[in-house]
């Protein structure tokens, strides 16, 4: 016999369980060492998976992820330099 384990981001995120006022945008959630909100469980918010069958993309997307955030910040620095002069 085989048991089937279907895992919902979506409502989890929608746990207040978990998440501290669950329907608000609240980025600030999401760092580690920040002071107003409690750390978030391990697998409450698990996006591409876990163990030995998770998305072999994870990879690829958090480098692509932390390379757009430079490239935002990168731009924006010059076009504050730029202003500036």
């Amino acid at each position: 016999m085989q048991t089937n384990i279907v895992f919902c981001s979506g409502i989890t995120c929608s746990d207040s369980t978990y998440f501290d006022e669950p329907e608000q945008y609240i980025p600030e959630r999401w760092l580690r060492d920040h002071d107003k909100y409690t750390p978030i469980h391990s697998f409450a918010y698990i996006p591409f998976g876990h163990g030995p069958r998770k998305c072999i993309g994870q990879t690829f997307a958090e480098t692509e992820i932390r390379v757009c955030t430079a490239k935002v910040k990168r731009s924006a620095h010059q076009n504050q330099n730029i202003m500036q002069k």
